[in-house]
């Protein structure tokens, strides 16, 4: 999995543009124009732009200043990505700011017979009570300053490994592994009459 930031894909494909035509217009010179200028006039104008059809719009208003007909820009990724699939516990989880790590403040009961209303945390095996403290996700330490659910994106599809503790502390603590749901699941719990 990656992540796109799509200002910095823009600038490329702008930058790309202008390489192509620069290198296979069909005259030249340009019809005369001063590619480099018509390059450095629109170029801050992508810093601005906010969609994939913002950028055609400035991309095709620099070619039209060479004055040439058919020569067009079309095209490009407009649809949207799938959300990523967040690996829930079927619990509610806050930061204890004064421990400075998160806990588990809240375990939705469900009916764990029907996969749609399936709480991972009061599974047979699983053994973590309200108030515990959540002290590592997967193995990576979780902290004050950490977004738990950053930890826990892209992982709805396998176990999830949990470092809990009824103390903010490693000492004593204990390695639980739940199989999440997604955040369509879980709202299935909330449903059920757990806020």
């Amino acid at each position: 999995m990656v992540d796109r930031v799509p200002q910095q894909e823009w600038v490329e494909i702008f930058n790309e543009v202008v390489r192509r035509y620069r290198d296979f217009f069909y005259v030249q010179n340009m019809n005369g124009y001063d590619w480099g200028a018509l390059r450095d006039q629109y170029r801050p104008l992508v810093d601005y732009v906010a969609h994939r059809s913002d950028l055609n719009y400035v991309i095709g208003e620099m070619i039209a200043e060479l004055s040439v007909s058919h020569a067009y820009i079309a095209g490009g990724d407009f649809e949207i990505p799938q959300r990523p699939q967040v690996a829930l516990p079927g619990a509610r989880i806050e930061l204890d700011a004064a421990a400075g790590r998160y806990r588990v403040v809240k375990i939705y009961k469900g009916q764990n017979e029907e996969e749609i209303y399936r709480s991972p945390l009061t599974e047979v095996g699983v053994d973590v009570k309200e108030g515990d403290y959540i002290l590592a996700i997967d193995g990576r330490d979780l902290t004050a300053k950490d977004n738990p659910y950053q930890f826990l994106r892209d992982k709805a599809n396998r176990p999830v490994q949990l470092t809990v503790n009824s103390k903010p502390t490693m000492d004593g603590s204990r390695t639980i592994s739940y199989r999440p749901i997604t955040s369509e699941n879980q709202s299935h719990l909330s449903r059920l009459g757990h806020p």
